[in-house]
């Protein structure tokens, strides 16, 4: 008898556990489903280029949807390289392991490999007190590092752009500037330009402006100087002119303009150039402002200047020119939660700024087009969405990196 009453005991303790166990799992499934359900993955296509038939894109990943990474708790955002083949299947991703979070923002082929530039956070500590090291890393066609170098002078720098001179020597611009809130009285940070000879060997540096906003964006490069955009103050854009030396020889202002301040610049011709921006009514007016683009020649002056206003935020992202037209990419539309919800606008202007065509790229979210680039048959234009978009490989939710081909009619092909 006593037996037999263990038993029950005994079978109805298994039950109970076993109903437990079942609770509980179907509970932390629910909570894991909940968690992956609100919590965002991203991804980043920031620039890229055409080699032979493949396209090498730069920016940033947190591998979460990759077929070759394994995703890093708590979402770590790494630094990566992406390969296309022609027809935009990726064919491989490299990532950099060192540090914890970063992007890579451009790149260049300098004929024996590529240079890219980016930012990286070296550790937690580094995270927790935003600071981030200035990046350029220079590659073999076979992805092999052969050099690379981290600038760090203030709290938050970064590389932005790069370009090669006559000399075949590498420019890389970008910012280095105090955390929030942080007063100080440095006189080598602002906006930053750095020369690198191609195995590595710093040349020359210079840099302009207050530690606490300014950034250098872009830069285009002339056998005689180099003209760079960018912010100063916050609200101001603003263009300078270095010789091959970093000898400032000319600066102009522009205002007022969000916080990104003039954002592209582009050769239009021998002595002019195509700069993106947006055009604020006031400063620090930021709740309703038009896209822009400036015409400058090579003494800096404003020669004609482009408005456009699509939604109550319309920004000038990039453009190229190509057979003396401009395309430039435009991102247009609203902020809900103090978050830009924008979708990506292409047109087409003749070299007067007449417009002569457009499309766009519409989502139910945020559409966004950083980068447009031309590889002698199409342009290349690259960036992010959390949207669900025809042709696009995407959720819906998560932010992909992508890469969309636009033929000469800006007809997506």
């Amino acid at each position: 008898m006593n037996n037999e009453r263990t038993y029950k005991i005994l079978k109805i303790a298994i039950i109970v556990l076993a109903f437990i166990f079942v609770i509980e799992a179907i509970y932390f499934g629910y909570r894991i489903y909940e968690r992956y359900q609100n919590t965002i993955y991203y991804s980043s296509i920031n620039d890229c280029l055409k080699k032979d038939d493949n396209y090498i894109a730069v920016g940033f990943s947190d591998f979460k949807h990759s077929d070759n990474y394994e995703y890093e708790d708590p979402g770590y955002i790494k630094p990566a390289l992406f390969v296309y083949d022609n027809n935009f299947n990726l064919t491989k991703e490299i990532k950099l392991e060192e540090g914890l979070n970063g992007s890579l923002t451009d790149i260049i082929d300098t004929g024996d490999g590529y240079v890219v530039v980016g930012y990286v956070e070296l550790s937690k500590k580094s995270g927790e007190e935003t600071v981030n090291e200035a990046l350029i890393i220079k590659y073999d066609y076979d992805f092999n590092v052969l050099w690379q170098d981290k600038v760090q002078i203030l709290d938050n720098n970064k590389f932005l752009k790069v370009a090669l001179d006559k000399n075949n020597d590498i420019v890389a611009v970008g910012t280095s500037i105090y955390n929030s809130g942080y007063i100080g009285n440095h006189t080598t940070g602002g906006g930053i330009l750095i020369k690198y000879n191609q195995d590595g060997e710093e040349l020359m540096r210079t840099n302009y402006g207050g530690p606490n906003t300014d950034s250098f964006n872009d830069l285009v490069i002339t056998d005689d100087f180099y003209l760079v955009v960018g912010t100063v103050d916050t609200g101001t854009g603003f263009l300078i002119k270095y010789d091959y030396e970093g000898k400032e020889l000319d600066h102009q202002y522009y205002g007022y303009t969000d916080s990104l301040g003039l954002t592209s610049i582009s050769r239009l011709g021998d002595d002019e150039f195509i700069v993106t921006t947006s055009k604020l009514k006031e400063k620090n007016s930021t709740d309703s402002y038009e896209a822009a683009l400036l015409k400058y020649n090579s003494d800096l002056e404003l020669l004609s200047e482009k408005k456009v206003q699509e939604s109550d935020i319309s920004r000038f992202q990039d453009t190229v020119v190509v057979d003396d037209k401009i395309v430039a990419l435009m991102a247009y539309g609203v902020k809900e939660n103090n978050i830009l919800v924008n979708d990506t606008m292409l047109i087409e202007y003749d070299q007067d700024l007449n417009e002569l065509k457009r499309t766009t790229l519409e989502g139910d979210h945020i559409v966004t087009l950083n980068n447009l680039i031309y590889d002698g048959n199409d342009y290349i234009a690259v960036g992010n969405t959390d949207s669900k978009v025809e042709g696009l490989k995407t959720n819906g939710k998560d932010f992909y990196g992508i890469i969309i081909k636009y033929n000469k009619e800006l007809q997506r092909n």
